[in-house]
This record gives structure tokens, C-alpha cells and sequence, in this order.
């Protein structure tokens, strides 16, 4: 909803999920994002993802999405 945007939400969200990754060994965290996703993916540039690759219609509506991907250090 566009009134709960830019409260730190989805940072604390990610935050907290990169936490309980860590907790566990994983090494490597990997997300989808819909490519006209503009304000996800730069939350998650911001957040240290890269955009890895494109998957073509990756969505039901036909709509491509970015795979981004983070290592993850203790």
C-alpha cells in the first residue's frame, strides 16, 4: 500500500531475514524482483544485491523479472 512506503519496512524486513540466514551458515541469499519494480530493486541494491540475471516472463502477466543475489558474511 502506498501509504506504508518509506517507512524502513521492507529494510527491517530484509534486515532481520539476512539475520536468520546468517544463524543458519547460508552463504548466498537470491530474490526475484519485477523488472518495472523500480523502488525494490533499489531498495535492494541499497541493501548490497546485484542484479545476476534476467528471467523472461517470469510472471503470469508475461513481465520479466530481475534475479539479484548477495553473499552474506558473518
Amino acid at each position: 500500500l502506498p501509504q506504508g512506503r518509506r517507512k524502513g519496512v521492507a529494510q527491517a524486513l530484509m534486515d532481520r531475514a539476512i539475520v536468520g540466514m546468517l544463524h543458519y551458515n547460508a552463504k548466498q541469499c537470491y530474490l526475484e524482483v519485477r523488472a518495472t519494480n523500480q523502488p525494490g530493486i533499489l531498495l535492494y541494491k541499497k541493501l548490497g544485491f546485484d542484479i545476476t540475471r534476467n528471467s523472461h516472463g517470469y510472471y503470469s502477466d508475461g513481465e520479466d523479472a530481475y534475479i539479484m543475489s548477495k553473499k552474506l558474511l558473518k
